[in-house]
Formats: C-alpha cells, structure tokens, sequence
C-alpha cells in the first residue's frame, strides 16, 4: 500500500474511532530506507493515524545507516519498529486494525448530560452544590444498607440483598460523584484521570496496553 492508498484508506473511516492496535511515529524503513514505516500503536485514534501518515508525506527522513529519504504518495507503507524490519502495511493488515476499533466510552458526555439536566432542573449555586454532596453521603449509606442485607445482619429479616444490589449502590456512589464533580473542576474527566495517574505512580502501577 502506498502513503497515498494509506490516507485515503483512513480518510474514509471515523476519525474519533480508536483502534487498539494501531501505528503512529513514521519513519525510513530499515529494508528499504526510501520507504516509508510507521511503528506500532497502542489505543490510537484513527485521526491521530491520519495526521502521521499525511505529515509523512513530502517529509526527509534519515535512513538507518545515513542519507536523507523524501516521502511520496507514491512511497510503500510498512509497519515496523524504528530499526528494525517489519510487515507490509496493506490492506489485510489495515483491516484488521479496524477489527480491533475499540468501542467509544460515553461515560463522562453522559454525565455531563445528567449534570445539564440537573442545572436546568435545580439551578446552580452554593445550595444545590452542597445538596450535590449530601447525595454522596446518602449514596455511601445505601450502600452500608445493602451490605448489611447481603450478610443478613438483622436475625428477623434475613438476607435481603445480593451482591448485585451492593454494587448498584457502589456505581450509584461513583455516578453521584462524578455530578458532583463538575462543580469544582472545569475538565471534570481530565481532573479525574490525572488523580489515577498521580495514584498509580505513587504505588508505580502501569496499566497494561
């Protein structure tokens, strides 16, 4: 497949789908220093593809043992590590890229639907943020409630819940949250994810790709 073939390729698809295994980082290919390689990605959007192939082209690259390589449309595409030789980057290869497409998380634009709704609902300021909170706290209560049912804690009632009904309460205590959230922090989504990352160095814990 040539760079041109590539772009057009990936022009046709979504450019917000993300694709599990992908390729980003293009350069001059160890077999063939005039052509073109992109090195393996790991949960990389289509438009994020796109933009490395369509820099690429018209781009020198210096090959691997010297010499300065310029990019065409016309250029053979492979997908291999810098250094090191790899796969042609064809049509097979493209495809089965898009079988992994990863299925986009809805999580955060729905809460922030949910939070919408709330405001035009319950106006915004102090009261209804501090309401907000409480929520949380009553949230946390539920789910002591349903724990206690789930080991049968009352002797006259027995067990009344299950495991299901504890972590129904947990996702409502982590929704409730996330609404709340947005009252204190612009980029509700981005806040939270940098507060993972912050935790998992401390504790020095990779997700895995």
């Amino acid at each position: 497949m040539t760079l041109d073939e590539l772009i057009t390729a990936l022009e046709a698809e979504d450019p917000t789908q993300v694709l599990r295994d992908g390729f980003a980082n293009p350069h001059s290919y160890r077999g063939y220093y005039n052509e073109l390689a992109f090195e393996p990605a790991f949960n990389v959007s289509v438009g994020e593809m796109l933009a490395a192939a369509r820099d690429a082209r018209g781009e020198t690259y210096q090959g691997y043992k010297g010499g300065d390589y310029t990019m065409r449309g016309s250029t053979d595409c492979w997908l291999a590590e810098e250094g090191c030789l790899g796969e042609t980057l064809g049509l097979l290869v493209l495809r089965g890229m898009f079988a992994g497409a990863v299925a986009a998380d809805t999580t955060w634009p729905t809460v922030a639907a949910l939070v919408a709704w709330l405001n035009e609902s319950n106006g915004r300021g102090p009261h209804e943020t501090a309401m907000r909170l409480l929520k949380l706290a009553e949230e946390v209560g539920e789910v002591s409630q349903a724990y206690i049912g789930l080991q049968g804690q009352n002797p006259r009632k027995g067990q009344t819940h299950t495991e299901a009904d504890v972590a129904d309460e947990l996702c409502d205590v982590v929704v409730t949250a996330m609404v709340a959230l947005h009252s204190f922090a612009q980029d509700p989504a981005q806040h939270f994810a940098a507060k993972i990352q912050r935790i998992a160095d401390r504790v020095n814990v990779k997700a895995e790709p």
